[in-house]
């Protein structure tokens, strides 16, 4: 009964904040309450003058950030942050979420500090983005290559961000499809299955990006995010 009473809400308080609202049940509100005291515990400086509700805000806050940490394009992202080296050596410019919301330069060098770093230029050695046929999962660096290419669901009139997509094959492994970026494209989860369901035909053009073709339909259409 605790489940089915489960309900989240956040809007936009347009201040450079977001306001929420919720009903959890009661074993994972212990569960939640515990990490946030955790990390909003007083310290011995500034912080410790701090309203409890404060404190507890910043704590929720940084649980969110190492939420985001820890399970960046590993399952599923809560975002990914796009950053040049003239925003990430100190110039003030803004930096993008794949969400599409803008953070300031200090918060993209924070979560630069904070965070794994993947080079741009993610074919090393280090780095395989071409499986061939050795493996059917794309990898976590794979899904992140997609993710910085593909921006989202790349389904025309869908944008649903790349923490929402699943990576999908091309040409269907179990057909000879390989499990390289080339020919893989990100999809969220309802065009996802929409494309197996109803059997989409897929092709990479010739500038790369991916176009779709409903069955009973003659023309190839695109994402509008790719015309731009």
């Amino acid at each position: 009964k605790a489940w089915a009473k489960a309900s989240f809400r956040m809007w936009d308080r347009h201040d450079g904040t977001h306001q929420f609202e919720g009903v959890i049940p009661e074993a994972q509100a212990d569960k939640l309450r515990a990490a946030v005291e955790h990390l909003a515990a007083p310290r011995r400086d500034h912080l410790t003058s701090q309203p409890t509700t404060d404190r507890m805000g910043r704590g929720f806050a940084e649980l969110a950030d190492r939420i985001t940490s820890e399970t960046l394009m590993g399952s599923n992202p809560v975002a990914i942050v796009t950053i040049d080296e003239t925003t990430l050596t100190g110039r003030l410019k803004a930096a993008t979420l794949s969400t599409g919301t803008r953070i300031s330069a200090g918060e993209a060098r924070l979560t630069a500090c904070k965070s794994d770093l993947i080079p741009a230029v993610l074919g090393s050695n280090s780095v395989p983005l071409d499986l061939g046929r050795k493996s059917r999962l794309f990898t976590h660096h794979q899904k992140l290559a997609l993710a910085l290419r593909d921006r989202g669901c790349a389904m025309p009139g869908c944008d649903r961000p790349p923490q929402w997509c699943e990576a999908h094959h091309l040409t269907p492994w179990e057909h000879g499809g390989r499990t390289d970026v080339q020919d893989g494209v990100l999809l969220c989860a309802h065009h996802h299955r929409e494309v197996h369901r109803i059997g989409w035909k897929l092709r990479r053009a010739d500038d790369g990006i991916v176009e779709f073709r409903h069955p009973h339909h003659t023309d190839w259409r695109r994402n509008e995010r790719f015309r731009t």
